[in-house]
């Protein structure tokens, strides 16, 4: 398999991920549904178009119809901007704030989409002249572009004959944008500080979030000193950077799809075989939820808040997990260098972890 049709996959499957999310959105935030539908149906004739004109080329069928899918893909790309950057401050609760994350899920992603797709008409548009060369040789002729003086725009000034030469070097300049621009839009889509994180890489961005959230407290006996303290288990929710911890990510919110901080337990909901299995809720957000519906937001029977089930073992190993991190945030703080070499995965209470499993097992 080339990188080309590598890049291409993961692009779609970026796509097909966005989609569900938005898809996700329209059943969990009732007072942005329609925003979410509009989303969930211009990332569906996104996906659709860019599989479509994949398909369309392997099957051979008209360039036409192929510039025609791409020419669709293209605008949806364009309109899907706009959804981006409100899916982004609506969840701004639960980003990583940094202008970095920013640019990556507003501009770098979907521009990276945008220029990828380009390369695509691009391709398809050189490859139909080499085509028409094959079959008519010198008569077949290719517009040339000028700018008109007078309307400052461009226009057809003129043909020329195709140059095989100039066709074939197009595309490949073509493709090899094309590949740069998808392993971007990918990277970004992912989090490109998820790929090239380290042990001390995840304290900076801590320190950063936390200081951006006021969540940083200096101790007055210590203003001499760069000595800082930070309290984790005062903060309401998993701070964004630990959200891709292992012990954080496997326990999530069914309703904000969020690493839980403070969990309880849904009851009526069931697997796909029928059987029941208890569904995790952050605390603070179920209630919100059952303030103004009787029912659960999963499987719709009535569900109230003394019904839910307390979680403390999955707790107690939230919190033991929240005071390793903030030790090596303290040992970051006070600038201990060598304080990183250790693995992340090796430092999960076993015990902890066995009694939140058995908790939580269905």
């Amino acid at each position: 398999m080339s990188i080309t049709a590598v890049t291409d996959a993961a692009v779609a499957i970026c796509d097909g991920i966005k989609l569900l999310e938005s898809i996700g959105k329209s059943y969990t935030y009732e007072e942005l549904r329609w925003q979410h539908i509009f989303s969930s149906v211009n990332r569906l004739a996104m996906l659709s178009l860019n599989i479509g004109s994949k398909v369309g080329k392997v099957k051979k069928i008209d360039p036409d119809k192929i510039t025609m899918f791409k020419t669709g893909e293209f605008l949806t790309r364009i309109a899907d901007i706009p959804f981006r950057f409100a899916e982004f401050f609506q969840d701004y609760e639960h980003e990583d704030p940094s202008l970095f994350r920013f640019c990556e899920k507003t501009i770098i992603a979907p521009f990276s989409g945008i220029i990828a797709n380009v390369c695509e008409m691009v391709i398809t548009n050189e490859e139909q002249y080499l085509k028409e060369y094959e079959k008519k040789g010198e008569e077949v002729k290719r517009p040339i572009y000028g700018e008109d003086p007078d309307t400052e725009l461009r226009k057809i000034v003129g043909y020329k004959s195709v140059d095989p030469k100039e066709c074939k070097e197009t595309i490949d300049t073509a493709r090899e944008t094309q590949k740069i621009a998808s392993t971007i839009k990918v990277t970004t889509d992912a989090g490109i500080k998820n790929i090239i994180s380290t042990s001390k890489k995840l304290y900076e961005e801590l320190h950063t979030y936390l200081r951006f959230r006021n969540s940083l407290k200096l101790r007055d006996d210590d203003s001499e000193s760069d000595s800082k303290t930070v309290d984790l288990l005062s903060s309401e929710m998993i701070p964004m950077p630990l959200q891709d911890d292992n012990i954080f990510k496997v326990w999530t919110c069914a309703i904000t799809h969020m690493s839980v901080r403070d969990p309880v337990g849904d009851p009526t909901t069931k697997d796909h075989a029928g059987r029941l299995v208890v569904t995790l809720y952050e605390r603070r957000f179920i209630y919100r939820w059952l303030s103004a519906h009787p029912t659960s937001p999963i499987s719709r029977q009535p569900l109230s808040k003394t019904a839910l089930i307390e979680k403390p073992a999955l707790k107690s190993l939230i919190e033991n997990r929240l005071r390793f991190h903030e030790k090596h945030l303290k040992d970051y703080l006070a600038g201990e260098e060598g304080a990183f070499n250790f693995d992340l995965d090796a430092a999960i209470d076993p015990i902890l972890q066995t009694n939140a499993d058995v908790e939580n097992s269905s």
